[in-house]
């Protein structure tokens, strides 16, 4: 009953949604146990710039309902104000809480606006191609175990290097390969409120301003990570997810969504590229370990 609630309600809300006017002080309702000071910062975190007053008025009179507490809402309340609402209960699924703050912002945005955000993904993805579309080679890195051998290999001069995630965190081998994009994915480690968010984010822009590079993020976190670091402009690609497999090119900028960020982005980046690739730090883990998803390399986890 519960996935059938939820499967009625995500229906209803991408039926009715309505783009809000991000000029107005917003009216913001919490259902739920809530401390307000807590959902304050999270709240100008995850809709940048926008002045806003929690309250609790009518639903009616809310430009925003954030639900803290499934418990706490009846039913018939959750679908009639779908097209306003955003599940934020960290209880309600392992993943959807994260996940709907940090589409958030996106979602409340008019078209137009998300068209100027797609408009800057697809001119930063022209001159990504045409300063790399000669490139017969890319190497790959991921943060397994066997990325501590990374200077025992050689990388040909004719190459684009493509590192992901946490590996923003180790300085001595960003400074050895000079990385030229960047990809990150995770809504709760990379454009969560945590302070392992804010610790990546901090690495992250120390490696693009060093070395140059882009920033590959899917689409619907670009909008919050742009209006937070406006100096990632012309370093910013957001790619949008389908169902089936596509190589990015200048008319489409999409790929297949999947489980892991090898497959979901590095690859079809690399292959829009290069004819020869080249993976390192893929070492996936051990089946019989129950203790994280992977096996990381200590020194280029946080």
């Amino acid at each position: 009953m519960k996935k059938i609630k939820i499967l009625v309600f995500n229906i209803v809300r991408r039926i009715f949604r309505q783009p809000i006017n991000l000029n107005n002080n917003l009216n913001i309702k919490i259902i739920g146990n809530h401390e307000a000071k807590k959902y304050s910062e999270k709240i100008k975190w995850y809709f940048p710039g926008l002045n806003f007053t929690l309250h609790s008025n009518k639903y009616n009179k809310s430009d925003i309902i954030l639900v803290a507490d499934v418990n706490a809402i009846s039913f018939f309340r959750l679908i009639t104000n779908a097209y306003k609402t955003f599940i934020v209960d960290p209880d309600f699924y392992s993943n959807k809480e994260v996940s709907n703050w940090a589409s958030a912002y996106y979602n409340i945005l008019h078209r137009k606006e998300k068209n100027k955000y797609s408009k800057i993904s697809q001119r930063n993805f022209v001159k990504f191609l045409s300063k790399y579309n000669s490139n017969t080679n890319s190497y790959l890195f991921g943060s397994g175990p066997s990325i501590e051998k990374y200077d025992q290999h050689i990388y040909h001069e004719n190459s684009i290097k493509i590192i992901c995630n946490s590996l923003v965190k180790n300085k001595n081998f960003n400074s050895y390969i000079k990385p030229n994009a960047i990809v990150a994915a995770d809504s709760l480690f990379h454009f969560g409120h945590s302070s392992y968010a804010q610790r990546f984010r901090i690495d992250m822009l120390d490696i693009i301003e060093k070395y140059n590079c882009t920033l590959f993020v899917p689409k619907f976190n670009m909008p919050m990570i742009l209006k937070h670091y406006p100096q990632l402009a012309n370093n910013i690609i957001g790619l949008g997810f389908q169902d089936r497999i596509n190589i990015p090119n200048i008319k489409n900028t999409s790929v297949r969504g999947t489980d892991n960020i090898f497959t979901l982005m590095m690859l079809p980046i690399a292959s829009s590229i290069s004819k020869h690739i080249f993976v390192i730090g893929m070492d996936g883990k051990d089946p019989s370990k129950n203790d994280y998803f992977w096996d990381h390399h200590d020194g280029f986890q946080y």
